[in-house]
């Protein structure tokens, strides 16, 4: 059961990663692009190091991902709603 709970950790972790950064950067909207990305990383480090490493390492891998689709393919992101999608390139 353990495992099952650190796959669900991982996966709502992955899902909820460009949200958390269109949230951070509706609060901080003259920072550069990147810096929400890197805000979600280091809050995804700091809960890694921790007991949610399930959710730490979805936390890396969404925001990667998600990072790198909007860099380098518009088109992947087009399951996103619109003002997620409106983010600036992180590069």
């Amino acid at each position: 059961m353990k495992g099952f709970s650190n796959l669900l950790m991982i996966v709502s972790a992955f899902v909820v990663a460009p949200f958390l950064v269109y949230f951070i950067h509706r609060f901080i909207p003259s920072a550069y692009p990147w810096v929400p990305f890197a805000i979600v990383i280091l809050f995804a480090g700091v809960l890694g190091i921790g007991f949610l490493r399930g959710a730490g390492f979805g936390l890396i891998a969404g925001v990667i991902l998600f990072g790198a689709l909007l860099q380098w393919w518009d088109r992947g992101v087009g399951f996103l709603p619109p003002y997620i999608r409106a983010l600036q390139k992180p590069f």
